[in-house]
């Protein structure tokens, strides 16, 4: 255990991953820091640590290099033919890369094995990899980079039905990878943001008009006026805990039973 200063201050380059007293866990690798009475504070551990700690400690301080903090998971695909350099670069950029061969791999189920926070292809074409982006987009919706050589119109709208957040062309520049990376997660998020914002929308109609339909068979069948209605219908919700929505649909559930 390691008693630290009044101050903390890291090299150049490296940021504050602990300061105070801590035990550093080796074999967990993990940080733990406790209070100025010894007792637990907080835990700092897991993979993203383990090839972080770039100095054991400056004065009680335990420090990591900045540019080991990239935190996304990528599956990188790759065609068998392709040399490592991207891998590398992605590697040396502080990212955790699980790299395979698609011809031997399930990439959907890969992709949900590793937690994977980011998909990139580096292939020649992506035709015959759209159903495992359909796939994706469906039950595990992934920012996904493709960097390929197929410029044809007919790739590039698949591309845009597809999903995809960056697509390159011939255009693997290493030093632009984190810019393509960054802009490729703020698309995705932003298509996702727009994707709940309709299905919202969706659900918001979908609920008026089985509450409609249910003050309509209030209507009929109590002979209550509309207010009446939409305000029994919001009284039986709230004495069954459940949502107006749900209230209608047992109404009109009912009100089949008794045709």
């Amino acid at each position: 255990m390691q008693t630290s200063n009044a101050h903390y201050k890291c090299n150049d380059n490296y940021i504050l991953i602990a300061a105070g007293t801590f035990t550093i866990d080796p074999i967990r690798t993990r940080i733990i820091r406790h209070n100025y009475r010894n007792q637990w504070g907080f835990i700092y551990w897991g993979w993203r640590l383990r090839r972080l700690i770039q100095s054991p400690s400056i004065n009680g301080v335990v420090c990591a290099n900045y540019l080991r903090m990239n935190t996304l998971n990528i599956l990188l695909i790759e065609d068998e033919t392709t040399d490592q350099l991207l891998e590398k670069t992605l590697i040396a950029k502080g990212y955790s890369v699980t790299n395979t061969v698609p011809s031997e791999t399930n990439i959907p189920s890969l992709a949900m094995t590793n937690k994977t926070d980011l998909v990139i292809f580096n292939i020649d074409s992506p035709k015959k990899y759209f159903p495992h982006i359909h796939y994706l987009n469906r039950n595990q919706p992934l920012p996904i980079i493709i960097f390929a050589a197929d410029d044809t119109s007919d790739t590039i709208k698949q591309i845009v039905k597809a999903g995809v957040s960056a697509y390159v062309v011939n255009g693997l520049e290493t030093s632009r990878i984190n810019s393509i990376i960054n802009i490729a997660v703020a698309r995705f998020k932003e298509q996702q943001r727009l994707t709940n914002e309709l299905e919202k929308t969706k659900s918001r109609l979908e609920e008026r008009k089985l509450i409609d339909r249910a003050k309509g068979i209030l209507i009929k069948t109590r002979g209550f006026t509309e207010d009446d209605a939409y305000h029994t219908l919001r009284k039986l919700a709230m004495d069954r805990n459940i949502a107006i929505g749900e209230m209608a649909k047992n109404i009109i559930a009912m009100a089949e039973l008794l045709k």
